[in-house]
């Protein structure tokens, strides 16, 4: 099955679906590991306030959208 016909977990594994980003990418140009993208893509692992804003800027250039939001990758922390 592949993540195509699964509901996604996290926003931001709907992130990567709806703009076909690939893990290995954004982890290169977040300056983190593959692997740590794979925990926080499955609602795994948290993420602090510079991981995430480097996240954000990645994916708005990799999908080519400013209207993306933190919010639209991350459910809030409280």
């Amino acid at each position: 099955m592949t993540v195509r016909n699964k509901t996604p977990r996290t926003p931001l594994e709907a992130a990567f679906i709806k703009y076909g980003l690939e893990v290995v990418t954004v982890a290169r140009l977040a300056g983190t590991n593959r692997m740590r993208v794979n925990r926080l893509q499955r609602g795994i692992a948290s993420a602090r306030r510079p991981l995430r804003e480097r996240l954000l800027k990645v994916v708005r250039q990799l999908a080519n959208d400013d209207t993306v939001t933190e919010a639209d990758l991350f459910h809030p922390e409280g």
